[in-house]
């Protein structure tokens, strides 16, 4: 009889080994495919950051290039032609830069190295319709993650003047206080008559508040007595993270 209650004993606790076994297997399986699926949604939420902010911009800048173009060919043809080569120019610029994101994509050649400051009067400022008044003071090389974050909420910032508001000039100033990065982008305004943010918060400042949060900081973008503003604060030693989607922000745009 103990004999056979020990041996009872042993495969009930040998069934229940395997049972628990499975279900930590399960388990195991489960978490796995839940962070895989975090995962691949983080990388299309920066792949989609990327193309919004870069795609975007040099759309907008051939859009407006291309209406100068057209109201000027009759009456400055000098004007016309200086504007369709900004047009030629920057959608050569934006498909190279679209093949380049599929290549990434395919894993056939790696990320390509984030923009920095240095980068805003070639690449960013040069072609705009507006006037820029850039002031930019920093004691040295800020981290790349964070150089990189600082030029895209720039970039979109400057999207957003020439979309958004009829000023025909803008106001960048970047600084560093008490171990942040200080970012202030401001036009005087006042917004374009159809543009009315009937649709609530744009992709374009979502986008951008998702950059700031991402490295530790925070972004808003609001009317203001002197136009509308963007001011965000990058801390300098946080490392990067992931975007947190219930980030607060203002603005339409």
């Amino acid at each position: 009889m103990a004999a056979a209650i020990a041996l009872g004993t042993g495969l009930r606790l040998r069934n229940q080994l395997r049972v628990n076994s499975t279900r930590l297997l399960w388990a195991t399986e489960e978490r796995e495919r839940a962070l895989a699926q975090a995962a691949i949604t983080t990388e299309r939420a920066d792949v989609a950051r990327e193309l919004h902010d870069s795609l975007g911009h040099q759309g907008t800048v051939i859009s407006m290039h291309t209406n100068i173009a057209r109201e000027s060919m009759v009456t400055h043809p000098e004007t016309a032609r200086d504007a369709l080569e900004v047009v030629q120019k920057t959608n050569g610029a934006m498909m190279s830069e679209l093949r380049r994101t599929v290549r990434t994509l395919q894993r056939r050649e790696p990320s390509p190295a984030p923009a920095t400051l240095v980068d805003l009067q070639r690449s960013l400022l040069a072609h705009l319709p507006i006037d820029v008044d850039t002031e930019i003071t920093l004691p040295g090389e800020l981290p790349r993650h964070l150089e990189a974050t600082a030029y895209r909420i720039i970039q979109e910032s400057l999207t957003n003047v020439v979309k958004h508001s009829e000023a025909d000039a803008a106001r960048i100033a970047v600084t560093t206080a008490d171990g942040q990065v200080r970012i202030v982008i401001c036009d005087p305004g006042p917004p374009r008559r159809a543009d009315t943010g009937a649709g609530g918060p744009g992709y374009g400042i979502r986008g951008m508040r998702e950059r700031a949060v991402n490295v530790g900081g925070h972004l808003t973008a609001q009317q203001e007595d002197n136009g509308f503003v963007v001011r965000a604060h990058l801390p300098l030693d946080y490392p990067p993270t992931r975007p947190d989607p219930d980030g607060r922000a203002g603005g339409t745009r």
